[in-house]
Formats: C-alpha cells, structure tokens, sequence
C-alpha cells in the first residue's frame, strides 16, 4: 500500500502547528520540522509498514536542508510517489501582530526587522506557493 503524503509548509506564524494538531486527531502520522532531504528515505519506510496517511511539516527551520524541497518533491513525483503540498499564509498584519503575541523570534533571525524577514521568507516561498495544490490563507 502506498502512503498518501500531505506536505505542510507555509508562512512562519501562519498556523502549521495548528493544522498539524488537527491532522493527528483525524489519525495522521506526522512529523514537525523533517529536513526535506529526508523525505525519499521516509518515504521509503512507511512502503515498508502499513502507515497510510502522514502529513510532513517543511518550512524554513530547515535552513539549508529547506533549499532542497522543490528538488525533492519532483523526485517524489517522478518516482510514484503520490503527495499533496498544503501551503499556509497569512496576511503580514496578521503575521506580526501573531509574532508581537506569542514573543517568538522569526526564524529567519533578529538581523532584520520582523516585517523584513517575513517579506524575505515570502520571496523564499514564492515557487512553492506556486506548486501548491492547496493555499489555505489563515489571516482571519
């Protein structure tokens, strides 16, 4: 039995730890943070056991593993290997005032303003926004 992989990634602060909750309730298997170079390999191991239904959070905590997501996801494809890319994003008011909220640091840093890095991760994200097949905009 081939699993069915939801690849979650998105904005920081749009919401992807609450999506997460929500898909272990409905029986997901899921992981937090999986540097997209190890998803082949993951892939892989749930062909070997009966886990059908995994969700995978990708995103920019990955640094430089992050880089690699577009590449890995086209091997996916070219493979077999069936997914679906659930992209979160929000509204840069809404992402500031989250971040003002909870008190955490961007991950991008404290180099640059809050507003600048979540402008350089929406620049970063922009090709796989495009790939997606879902965009779920959780401003509100």
């Amino acid at each position: 039995m081939q699993s069915h992989f939801l690849i979650i990634t998105g904005m920081s602060g749009a919401g992807k730890t609450q999506v997460v909750r929500t898909l272990e309730d409905l029986n997901f298997f899921c992981i937090d943070n999986l540097p997209a170079t190890l998803i082949p390999k993951f892939s892989e191991l749930c062909r070997q056991t009966s886990e059908d239904k995994v969700a995978l959070v990708v995103d920019i905590r990955g640094g430089k593993f992050f880089d690699k997501l577009l590449q890995v996801l086209d091997e996916m494809e070219a493979s077999g290997q069936k997914y679906e890319l659930l992209f979160l994003d929000a509204s840069d008011e809404s992402l500031v005032r989250r971040y003002k909220e909870t008190r955490r640091r961007h991950p991008l840093g404290e180099r640059n303003s809050l507003l600048k890095n979540i402008t350089n991760e929406r620049q970063m994200l922009d090709p796989l926004r495009e790939e997606a097949t879902y965009i779920i905009d959780t401003s509100d």
